[in-house]
């Protein structure tokens, strides 16, 4: 199969980029793949490429001269944010091409993509005909025009029936899923298919654990950073080391129990997972799939994960892991301390792993999306 997968990265490179480069290594062992990327500029450049955002000619025809010399049986596109825009899939439609859309987030219901404004969950766009309270709020970056623009661009899209017309979207979990059914977006049960992430077994060798956990990822406020620097800077909490960075980085030194390590290289990283007696995730917003949770299972390491992520859904709480409330962190670790079958659970969760996430099962699932909507639009003629 020819496989055109399109991509536009963000100005900073993150998780997002990191799922297209693994799919895309991973889709040409067996398939002709080649690639389309965009990437969002600063400056009066970016700011253009913004306020073409709602209907992007430039990138329409990019897209169509790489139809015309690659061909592609199928289109997969990762990304659409702001460089490229949803005139993408207007351009598949038109060239009679089954098109996939990867939804890493929940930009297509709400501006805010993450669900999340002023350090709490916020739903009040799901649902509504056009988010004007998300609008007024300013839920992305605190500007008004920004999350005007992003929402009339999704919403222009509705109202045209360019949604109605993907062939399949992909979101990371079925939670997002749903969500996105209540998105009032005209989009159909069977035009969404559920695709989670995956990472490759990491190899390790089993380590004596030693008595700290382990926290992967930026350092902000939705990631529920905060709450577990205020619940490890105890006396009587454990000692907790942090890989990664970001705009809560001050928040770490000087405060009991906490190393910060800042941003490691992959081996490192393994490293310091090896060791660790679990792996913390905290977030209070809703969140796509956290690596960190596949690579502490794939290590057969105890996830304790906040129940607010939508990716708990596969974590069954006392037997493959742990579900918890991220204001209530320290409390909730002394009750989990107490358990004997702890070893046990690990064992759980890295056998959920080896069954759902590794990269055969996952891209068995991405191929079998392929053929189904191809075979689809065959059937339309």
């Amino acid at each position: 199969m020819r496989i055109l997968v399109v991509h536009n990265h963000y100005q900073d490179v993150g998780g997002e980029d990191m799922v297209f480069h693994q799919e895309v290594d991973y889709l040409k062992q067996s398939h002709e793949v080649e690639t389309l990327t965009f990437q969002n500029k600063k400056g009066w450049k970016g700011l253009l490429q913004y306020l073409s955002y709602p209907y992007n000619l430039w990138a329409a025809q990019k897209l169509k001269r790489k139809i015309k010399s690659f061909c592609p049986d199928v289109i997969h596109v990762h990304n659409i944010h702001y460089a490229s825009g949803p005139i993408l899939f207007r351009v598949a439609q038109q060239e009679n091409i089954p098109v996939a859309f990867t939804l890493h987030n929940y930009r297509m219901v709400c501006p805010s993509a993450l669900l999340f404004f002023e350090e709490r969950r916020y739903m009040e766009s799901i649902g509504k005909s056009f988010p004007w309270n998300a609008v007024k709020l300013g839920v992305l970056d605190h500007s008004i025009p920004k999350t005007f623009l992003t929402a009339f661009t999704y919403r222009l899209h509705a109202w045209l029936g360019t949604w109605s017309k993907v062939d399949a979207f992909i979101p990371l979990t079925s939670w997002a899923g749903r969500i996105l059914m209540e998105g009032n977006l005209g989009i159909r049960k069977e035009q969404i298919f559920i695709k989670p992430n995956f990472i490759s077994p990491l190899p390790f060798t089993l380590e004596e654990t030693e008595e700290y956990y382990i926290y992967i990822g930026r350092l902000s406020v939705e990631k529920g950073v905060k709450q577990l620097f205020a619940n490890f800077d105890n006396e009587a909490a454990p000692h907790l080391k942090v890989i990664g960075d970001g705009p809560l980085r001050a928040l770490a030194p000087n405060r009991r129990n906490i190393e910060l390590l800042g941003y490691l290289n992959r081996d490192k990283i393994t490293h310091y997972l090896l060791k660790a007696k679990a792996v913390i995730i905290p977030s209070i917003c809703l969140e796509g799939f956290p690596l960190a949770l596949l690579e502490g299972m794939s290590l057969k390491k105890l996830i304790i994960i906040s129940q607010e992520i939508a990716a708990s859904e596969i974590i069954e709480d006392g037997v493959n892991g742990f579900k918890i409330n991220p204001e209530n962190f320290l409390s909730s670790l002394k009750e989990i301390d107490q358990r004997e079958d702890l070893n046990a659970i690990a064992e759980r969760g890295h056998q959920v792993f080896l069954d759902h996430f590794t990269p055969e099962k996952v891209m068995n699932q991405l191929n079998e999306i392929y053929q189904v909507i191809k075979d689809r639009k065959a059937d339309q003629g």
